[in-house]
């Protein structure tokens, strides 16, 4: 059997028994030996020592009751969208494992409705979408955990022509953070938030004390 996707099938029935770390670990095991072209550029000697991101936790931790689908081809979809955000792995790869899994039409009533997206693309715009929700939760628990330099959040379009995703753009202080639209916005919503840092006045700091130091 082929190494990847052993390593990748253990790798699912992990995820979807819940050790999202042990999960991660393996996969970062395997990569340390992986062709160069599938390493993205990350230290995954590293990686093994250290937990799953949160944004994988928050990914399994997603609603998926919008799939006409058994409570257990759900939790496996959820498995097969965290192990390509983990791999870097294209997501038409994974749209075209997700039909393998769902068969056709891919079982998502509401995102069939959605005028604006093809039908051949509605397993791909149901990824993007639970990809975004999951990095827009991870991402407002680590900024809200650095609230000390971080003074709140900027909502980043992906598409400043998109009517839904430009409406709210914007930056919200921690008092505002309920007026902020939450994401994803839309089907196939590739929007993000940012942190609004606090200026260096703000920080107390000088910025004129501040030397680099420059090696030659």
């Amino acid at each position: 059997m082929d190494i990847l996707f052993e390593t990748k099938s253990k790798a699912i029935e992990l995820l979807v028994g819940g050790k999202v770390t042990e999960a991660y670990q393996m996969i970062a095991e395997y990569m340390i030996t992986a062709p160069r072209s599938r390493r993205i550029g990350i230290d995954w000697v590293e990686e093994t020592k250290k937990k799953a991101p949160q944004r994988i936790y928050d990914l399994m931790l997603l609603d998926y009751s919008d799939l006409d689908v058994s409570k257990e081809i759900r939790s496996h979809i959820a498995a097969e969208i965290a192990l390509s955000l983990i791999t870097g792995e294209g997501w038409r790869k994974t749209a075209k494992r997700l039909i393998v899994i769902t068969g056709e039409p891919f079982p998502c009533p509401d995102l069939a409705k959605y005028a604006e997206v093809n039908y051949a693309e509605i397993p791909l715009a149901y990824i993007q979408t639970k990809a975004c929700q999951a990095t827009a939760i991870a991402n407002i628990k680590t900024y809200k955990a650095q609230r000390n330099i971080i003074k709140g959040i900027q909502l980043s379009p992906c598409n400043s022509a998109c009517e839904f995703c430009f409406k709210g753009a914007g930056k919200y202080t921690w008092d505002e953070i309920d007026q902020m639209p939450t994401l994803p916005r839309h089907w196939g919503c590739r929007c993000i938030y940012i942190p609004w840092t606090k200026s260096w006045e703000e920080l107390g700091i000088n910025p004129n004390t501040i030397r680099r130091k420059v090696e030659f």
